[in-house]
């Protein structure tokens, strides 16, 4: 009986920590009947992943017309109007801001048109993913952190910022996970 108990204890333990493990990798997907678009380097790729039945003919649900609205949120004349071609957002999720010139780019134009780029493709898709992969989100905290006043003035680099966000959350998860493993190890020694 007390075997039986044992073997229940670590068959729960167990699915307890694989059901842990694959659910940070699943946080944020509320957007899942929402076309998932992708821009890639020669242009755009897209898939829907949409699960609704109901489908419309309206051109605005259409992936390929959404995806060409958003295209057009980098070259729009009346967002981009002073700042230098160089230093905007393009569609591989690039900021091409030199140090040097940081303190134009955060005090000037650039920086509220790029803002206004971001807006533009936030209304057209929310879940607009930059050929970096790069979400909205992750552009807005690089411009956020290279403006500031802190360490990370300066560092422009959206792929280095989207490493050090992906590690943060991977030592956060292991350590949650090693933590609930001696849990669960400490009381499986216990019982027996």
């Amino acid at each position: 009986m007390a075997a039986s108990s044992t073997f229940s204890f670590v068959v729960t333990a167990l699915l307890l920590v694989a059901i842990l493990i694959i659910s940070p990798f699943q946080l944020g997907k509320a957007d899942e009947e929402a076309p998932y678009i992708d821009v890639g380097s020669n242009g755009v790729s897209g898939s829907t992943s949409s699960s609704s039945s109901s489908s419309s003919s309206s051109s605005d649900n259409d992936p390929a017309q959404m995806v060409a609205k958003a295209m057009l949120c980098f070259n729009n004349r009346g967002i981009y109007r002073s700042c230098d071609e160089d230093f905007r957002l393009n569609e591989s999720g690039r900021l091409g801001v030199p140090l040097e010139q940081v303190d134009a780019y955060c005090g000037g134009s650039c920086l509220t048109e790029t803002n206004m780029v971001l807006d533009c493709l936030e209304g057209i898709m929310k879940n607009f993913r930059f050929y970096n992969t790069a979400t909205i989100k992750d552009i807005k905290d690089t411009v956020s952190a290279g403006c500031s006043d802190g360490p990370d003035r300066g560092n422009f680099d959206v792929s280095e910022h989207l490493e050090a966000s992906e590690s943060t959350v991977l030592k956060g998860a292991s350590w949650g996970l090693c933590a609930i493993g001696y849990l669960i190890a400490g009381r499986a020694l216990l019982r027996w």
